[in-house]
């Protein structure tokens, strides 16, 4: 990945040209709206479903519209109040905010408020997030990866 340049040559069968109808604004959303239709068909994303969504971030944003608009209820995890804020205006059903690394503790209190999820989708790649979110979901359920680890 380059930072901070005008022009990036890539090899034309991973490119797509946009219609003259979309933008070159509305074509960068396109990516994270893929990644995020993505997971929710990797996770069997279903009407009716309790999602929980970990990370308020762009991915995890997005992630929050496509379930939501999958029929399903939506609670998502942040360490930011601004960005959960932001997920409450895009209809998350619940917000928690993330005060401490302890996976078990964090995922007993989601719980105790909204209940196990049906399917987790994780989307910041933390340790304790992960854990959060596999301890966050019913036996049986699905624990969906939505982010890119380096190293």
């Amino acid at each position: 990945m380059v930072p901070f340049v005008s022009t990036f040559a890539y090899k034309a069968a991973f490119c797509f040209r946009l219609p003259e109808n979309v933008s070159l604004e509305e074509g960068a959303l396109l990516e994270p709206l893929a990644v995020a239709v993505h997971a929710c068909k990797r996770g069997k994303l279903s009407f009716g479903q309790k999602v929980l969504v970990c990370g308020a971030g762009p991915i995890g944003l997005v992630n929050l519209m496509v379930a939501r608009a999958g029929g399903a209820r939506v609670v998502i995890t942040d360490i930011s109040e601004a960005r959960l804020n932001k997920a409450k205006e895009l209809g998350a059903d619940g917000v928690f905010l993330v005060t401490s690394n302890d996976s078990r503790d964090n995922a007993d209190k989601i719980v105790e408020q909204f209940g196990y999820a049906d399917l987790t989708i994780e989307c910041t790649g933390v340790e304790s997030s992960i854990g959060t979110g596999l301890w966050a979901t019913k036996p049986g359920g699905i624990v969906c990866a939505s982010r890119v680890w380096e190293g």
